[in-house]
């Protein structure tokens, strides 16, 4: 034991140490960053996108005063052909069959 004024100090163990302690990284807050954004746009990547476009044309001798008002029919009294298209990234098969019936119902609907 050592007396230190009136206090005695009894030393039961030593560790050893090397001295440098890591106070702060400045980077972290970067890393966590890229990660945080990593882990958003690999959930984004999952999600399916699709598109459909609709193309009704014109009828060449229609007047604007003759417009068919969404019904299939031109200012002549004839039928347009409205051309369908679409893409998608995902489930395509899904896509093929949802295609499919909105192609049937339009064509029970016109």
């Amino acid at each position: 034991p050592i007396v230190v004024g009136s206090n005695e100090v009894k030393v039961d163990a030593l560790m050893s140490s090397s001295g440098l302690e890591l106070k702060s990284d400045p980077g972290v807050p970067l890393v966590y960053t890229g990660f945080f954004f990593l882990m958003v746009t690999t959930a984004a990547s999952y999600q399916s996108h699709s598109q459909i476009w609709a193309l009704i044309p014109r009828s060449s001798t229609a007047r604007s005063s003759d417009s068919s008002g969404g019904d299939g029919i031109g200012g002549d009294g004839r039928r347009r052909s409205i051309t369908i298209g679409g893409r998608t990234n995902r489930a395509k098969k899904e896509f093929e069959n949802e295609f499919n019936q909105l192609v049937k119902d339009l064509r029970n609907t016109v």
